[in-house]
């Protein structure tokens, strides 16, 4: 058997992006990985082709079944990519929620928005500051001029009740009065819409400690946070 070719460079961040996140769309790869790249007519197939050729390689994977109607996903190429060995069959709008963040950062770093931006998953971001363990969703790192702004970031899918938003203040709290390698990053809570935002802010005014917390929606959240 005639072994296949090395990964190119391009090949092996795209391998990196599906291992690291476990579940990427094909719109979230294409805007991740070809933003600008070629003209609009050109960019798809090009995504396509590459695509097609690292499964074949078995370096990922289609999930089984599923194919993504309407959104950013519209049109008959909308898979979700998984890794190898993963034997996951349905897809998880939390992680896709987080992937959409990390795409819309990287876009507007390339769009000169903002200066380098590191993004961390969630298994790289989860420390224990003291007695306290956190598990951020991500933690994010932009350059913005001469500074740089570091949040851990909270992807909020409207599910959580009752305690579970007022447990993650207080960890995040009690972690702060803990925390001596500099200034404590940010806590943002990023929120699908308007009606949630506002039961956020509404905990994190019980809660207390305002200064610390910040909420945005999904759609205008890289803007928050590059601006």
């Amino acid at each position: 058997m005639t072994p296949h070719p090395p990964l190119s460079p391009r090949h092996l961040s795209i391998v990196q992006t599906v291992l690291d996140f476990h579940q990427v769309t094909t719109s979230q790869i294409s805007r991740l990985h070809f933003y600008r790249d070629g003209t609009e007519t050109s960019r798809p197939t090009r995504v396509q082709r590459t695509l097609r050729s690292l499964v074949q390689k078995g370096v990922i994977k289609r999930m089984p079944g599923v194919r993504w109607v309407g959104g950013f996903e519209g049109g008959s190429h909308g898979y979700v990519y998984i890794p190898p060995k993963s034997a996951t069959r349905s897809r998880n709008m939390h992680t896709h929620d987080i992937v959409e963040l990390r795409v819309q950062l990287s876009m507007a770093e390339h769009d000169g928005l903002c200066g380098p931006v590191a993004f961390h998953s969630e298994e790289q971001s989860a420390l224990t500051v003291g007695m306290t363990p956190l598990r951020p969703d991500a933690r994010v790192q932009i350059q913005l001029g001469d500074n740089l702004r570091d949040c851990f970031i909270e992807v909020d899918e409207g599910s959580e009740w009752g305690q579970k938003i007022p447990s993650k203040l207080r960890a995040y709290t009690a972690a702060h009065q803990q925390w001596t390698q500099g200034r404590f990053p940010a806590v943002v809570f990023v929120v699908p819409d308007s009606t949630r935002a506002s039961y956020i802010q509404r905990k994190i005014n019980d809660h207390g400690g305002a200064e610390l917390f910040r909420v945005t929606q999904l759609d205008n959240a890289a803007q928050f946070l590059t601006s």
